[in-house]
């Protein structure tokens, strides 16, 4: 029976030695040399496909008017940015006050009087007048007939009223959609 010595002992979870260490140490210094000269292989043939200059062979007088067309230029694209988003504010803040004035003038349009409650007072008054002064008639079926008749007649001038309420409102809201203004600031 051979004796196994720790260095050919199989790894089973305990601690390396030192020489193991050194020797893996060894090794893996040797993989990243490896690895460190094909990065270095590769960005040399990088270099020589996209043939980029060097930064040292600009004219030395050159350098100064290159920097100052580049501060030039971005000083203008931080200027037009700022007004491209000035721009941008303006309009979301005029979109706002125009909506704003929409919806108050729709509302305001749809709060005016339309006539129908003047109506129903004029009805229930000459109603009630007429209750007041002949209490003995309103048993009367001649007379009931009349009051319904009555009735219905102030029903189909208060649906009248009403479509044509809906028509100025669906008019009111085509004229607002058809304006414009929505495309015009997209």
């Amino acid at each position: 029976m051979s004796k196994v010595s720790k260095e050919d002992a199989p790894a089973t979870g305990r601690k390396s030695t030192k020489q193991e260490a050194k020797r893996d140490g060894s090794a893996h210094d040797a993989s990243i040399d490896n690895v460190s000269k094909s990065a270095l292989t590769a960005n040399a043939s990088m270099k020589s496909l996209i043939n980029m200059p060097d930064r040292n062979n600009l004219d030395g007088d050159f350098k100064p008017v290159i920097i100052e067309i580049w501060r030039e230029l971005a000083s203008n694209y931080k200027g037009q940015m700022k007004r491209v988003f000035r721009n941008i504010r303006l309009q979301r803040e005029q979109m706002s006050v125009r909506n704003a004035s929409v919806k108050s003038q729709f509302l305001q349009f749809l709060q005016t009087s339309d006539g129908k409650q003047a109506i129903l007072d004029e009805f229930v008054k000459n109603f009630n007048m007429f209750s007041d002064e002949n209490p003995d008639m309103r048993e009367d079926e001649q007379t009931k007939e009349e009051l319904h008749q009555r009735t219905d007649a102030l029903s189909d001038e208060l649906w009248e009223i009403v479509e044509e309420r809906k028509e100025q409102a669906v008019e009111y809201r085509k004229k607002i959609m058809e304006s414009g203004f929505v495309e015009f600031n997209l």
